[in-house]
């Protein structure tokens, strides 16, 4: 395991994958499995291999015991399915979709397309009803979704701070058209405030300190380039 690491932080993930492929640690107690396994996905994350890789950390995580462990083996396990494109994710979903893995996937999945709270309040109760008992821990659920708390209500009001005008404004007005065709696809959508940050006059300070912040449940932005 050692050699494999050496290997693995000297650029030679094929080495340290063929290590791990030529030790015993399958047979070893659950600390050095769960090692094992994760040295491995990270091995196989360097190969390009994320689906594989994510394979492994999912069975690194039923060896480990400590939540801040799970937390790190479990964020590494959903960023190596980051790199994978949705489409081929969905692929890899088994027909019953019932396995740990399947809820990663869809975990991510869900983690890649939500927009407003409440779509992901609704998604995220029914991928809680299809995978009741999976380890997935709230650390890893805030870093993904943010606190559960905050995504029980739509917000009322918004402030979406873009450049609208100047070098950057055809991107500032890309996401102010995304943003508002998404957000207006729902009947409770909020009241947005939308400011232009390339204009002098534009009171962003209100938005910090001023009376406006009182009235805001969300400030969006700035969006510098």
């Amino acid at each position: 395991l050692l050699r494999a690491r050496i290997a693995l932080a000297t650029g030679n993930p094929e080495q340290a994958y063929a290590a791990l492929e030529s030790l015993p640690y399958l047979q070893a107690d659950n600390h050095w499995r769960a090692q094992g396994y994760r040295t491995a996905g990270q091995a196989l994350l360097q190969l390009r291999r994320p689906l594989d890789a994510a394979r492994h950390f999912a069975r690194a995580d039923s060896y480990l015991h400590s939540e801040q462990e799970r937390a790190q083996n479990q964020m590494e396990l959903v960023q190596a399915l980051l790199a994978i494109p949705p489409r081929t994710l969905e692929h890899n979903l088994s027909p019953g979709r019932s396995t740990e893995l399947d809820g990663w996937i869809e975990l991510t999945l869900l983690a890649q397309s939500i927009s407003t709270p409440r779509p992901l309040q609704d998604t995220s109760r029914s991928w809680r009803q299809r995978y009741p008992d999976h380890p997935v821990v709230t650390q890893v659920w805030q870093q993904l979704f943010g606190d559960p708390s905050s995504a029980q209500t739509m917000p009322r009001q918004v402030a979406l701070l873009l450049p609208l005008s100047g070098t950057y404004a055809a991107a500032g007005n890309a996401v102010l058209d995304g943003f508002l065709s998404r957000y207006y696809s729902d009947a409770s959508a909020p009241e947005v405030t939308v400011l232009d940050t390339s204009d002098p006059a534009a009171d962003l300070q209100s938005v910090v300190t001023g009376p406006l912040s009182t009235r805001l449940d969300a400030v969006i932005g700035p969006l510098q380039k």
